[in-house]
């Protein structure tokens, strides 16, 4: 009703006013070069931490939600393939390097912090602050302490490679070719729950 192109049962549902009288932005609203091809995001507190393979990774500022602001490109040691950022840390799946942790308790000043050796080739990652969980191409779960670079626990999936990991709630859920999997969470303590057929793959 106020001309703005988007439905007023819309609005209310998505908590805005439907009497605002504002045009609606869609598409793309801003974006910035990275050093190469982003290949995995991850976003908390005003931070994202984008994976770019050899370069390592890259911290931007998005306080302004238009205007992201590169903050720092660390260079790990291995091929950067995946990021999770929570807390004071950025987590990073490396490759045959393992986890590289970038501590971004002072968010101008982002720094490397230590490597994790995880024994495999780290392709995705999750975490929940200072725990970090890395799935391999072994089809293993290693969990680290990222604060300490220990290793808590080494779980295996069985074989094939793990695609991705997420985490919800008290459960990780863990991607494979073929089949979807959940894995209750005691502590740092992976316990498996149910699998699901998943077809397809990461490419």
């Amino acid at each position: 009703s106020d001309g703005d192109g988007i439905l007023d049962g819309a609005e209310v549902l998505e908590g805005t006013n439907p009497l605002g009288n504002l045009i609606a932005q869609t598409g793309i609203v801003a974006s910035t070069p990275t050093q190469s091809a982003a290949i995995d995001i991850a976003a908390f507190n005003n931070l994202a931490a984008v994976a770019t393979g050899a370069d390592g990774v890259t911290i931007f500022n998005v306080l302004s939600g238009l205007n992201p602001v590169r903050v720092a490109t660390i260079d790990t040691d291995g091929n950067a393939q995946a990021v999770a950022i929570s807390s004071n840390y950025v987590a990073v799946a490396d490759g045959n390097a393992g986890i590289a942790v970038v501590d971004v308790s002072r968010p101008g000043n982002p720094v490397f912090s230590r490597q994790i050796s995880t024994g495999g080739d780290a392709r995705c990652i999750a975490t929940d602050g200072l725990i970090a969980y890395v799935g391999l191409a072994t089809g293993q779960i290693v969990v680290a302490d990222l604060a300490s670079g220990a290793i808590l626990q080494r779980y295996s999936t069985g074989a094939g490679a793990i695609d991705d990991l997420v985490l919800g709630h008290e459960f990780l859920y863990v991607l494979k070719p073929g089949t979807l999997s959940t894995h209750r969470l005691t502590g740092a303590v992976i316990v498996p729950s149910a699998t699901i057929a998943s077809p397809g793959s990461r490419s």
